[in-house]
């Protein structure tokens, strides 16, 4: 079998991995591949990289503010095809930017929070932020605490 990955070109890409036994049953050794194979790992744990050798890592970033605020919006206004803000108002405009700040421009937090507020009120809304705030919702806490927890 190693001899068959070698001659051949192969993309793998293993997403989540969060222990070193995965890897090497997943990826094995560097010999295994042959040079136009490429191999993508997704992890939280940069140790866990260097453990097995990866030279080459890209560390992804939040969004930015202008595409979190996209984000979100359309999340929670199911407003898809405006990418202008002109027809929103203050008052959603307000809450759309406490939700950027308290994700801190993480994807999937900025999704979890959009979609809870989908259908929602803007009374709503800030009412639900005004609790994240105290006590935060804990699909978003978890979210968040993982995203911020294994980066050291």
């Amino acid at each position: 079998m190693e001899q068959r990955l070698q001659q051949n070109k192969l993309l793998l890409i293993l997403d989540d991995v969060n222990e070193l036994e995965q890897l090497k049953a997943l990826a094995g050794k560097h010999k295994w591949f042959g040079p136009s194979s490429r191999i993508i790992i997704t992890t939280r744990d940069k140790k866990l990289l260097t453990c097995h050798g990866v030279k080459r890592t890209y560390e992804v970033r939040g969004l930015n503010d202008k595409d979190a605020l996209k984000l979100v919006r359309w999340k929670a206004f199911k407003d898809e095809f405006s990418p202008s803000y002109n027809d929103v108002s203050l008052a959603q405009t307000h809450v759309l930017k406490r939700v950027v700040a308290y994700a801190s421009g993480h994807p999937l937090a900025l999704e979890v929070m959009g979609s809870h507020f989908s259908n929602k009120t803007i009374e709503q809304c800030k009412d639900a932020l005004d609790r994240y705030e105290k006590v935060p919702h804990k699909k978003i806490e978890t979210t968040l605490q993982l995203s911020f927890d294994v980066g050291g």
